[in-house]
């Protein structure tokens, strides 16, 4: 029976969607850069390029179908995020200084969950898929992913990772410029 919120027709045009944020993003990218502000088609050629790659790569096509959600989240999160600091009385412009102030670093942990995200898409894809040559033939295991996130989850690796952040902001910290 066919209802308003019937979206599988959407799964026909799934590799579509994979292109246009690739192309969109490449695009943003290109024209802030100055060597493309002036040569707009010259980006918009590249960026056409990079998406239609996209396309015969079916492992990257799946890595941005997955990640993109989890982006989103991320971004809305702290849109939120941002519009309560402002609900108590933070001004656009204390914010915009905490962003940029190179001491505190929230761009830094910005960067780095978009980076956990992308990686975890990209293996939670190459696990699925068994391995970097694809499918082979070979049986996955059905709890594969289950034991990534058991090891994700497990104390060691949660405290070295929580070690290695606070290495790279002390060293951070260590090596600024103090004016």
């Amino acid at each position: 029976m066919a209802t308003p919120m019937d979206i599988g027709l959407l799964k026909e045009f799934g590799a579509i969607f994979p292109f246009l944020l690739v192309f969109i993003v490449v695009y943003a990218i290109l024209i802030k850069t100055e060597f493309f502000k002036d040569n707009k088609g010259l980006a918009s050629l590249l960026a056409a390029v990079c998406g239609i790659m996209t396309l015969f790569s079916p492992i990257v096509r799946d890595t941005v179908t997955l990640m993109a959600p989890w982006m989103v989240l991320l971004f809305i999160f702290i849109v939120f995020l941002l519009v309560a600091f402002m609900i108590f009385g933070t001004t656009e412009k204390d914010i915009m200084s905490l962003i940029k102030s190179e001491k505190f670093g929230i761009g830094m942990w910005v960067v780095a969950l978009a980076l956990i995200i992308t990686l975890g898409s990209l293996v939670s894809v190459i696990s699925e898929r068994g391995g970097i040559g694809g499918d082979d033939g070979t049986e996955v295991p059905e709890d594969q992913e289950e034991d990534f996130w058991k090891t994700l989850a497990n104390t060691k690796v949660l405290g070295l990772t929580l070690i290695f952040f606070i290495a790279s902001f002390t060293i951070r910290s260590l090596t600024m410029d103090t004016k």
